[in-house]
């Protein structure tokens, strides 16, 4: 008889456990986002036309030589003081006229 002896170590396929060991990491997304105010300044443009009247009164004058003036008819009570003849007025000498 013959006895079997065995060889070395009989290796076998290898068993494989996984066990999950978790490591957590933060990831920061940032989404930005503004708010814009925009003041809008309306001017409004008011045209106003002021205007004044006013009345003058001009006045002229102007001065016509219509005739010279002539010594008043001769009243005979006044005519003949101490014995002076009858004499009738004389018209003035004729002069120029210079109008405003």
């Amino acid at each position: 008889m013959h006895c079997h002896k065995p060889k070395g170590p009989i290796v076998h396929p290898k068993k494989t456990c996984v066990k999950h060991i978790c490591h957590p990491h933060v990831v920061d997304h940032i989404h930005p986002s503004e708010t814009i105010y925009k003041h809008h300044h309306v001017y409004t443009h008011k045209h106003h036309y002021p205007h004044h009247e006013c009345h003058t009164c001009e006045v002229s004058h102007q001065h016509q030589q219509c005739g010279y003036p002539k010594c008043p008819a001769p009243d005979h009570h006044y005519m003949k003081p101490h014995g002076m003849g009858h004499q009738m007025p004389q018209p003035m000498p004729r002069r120029p006229f210079f109008g405003w």
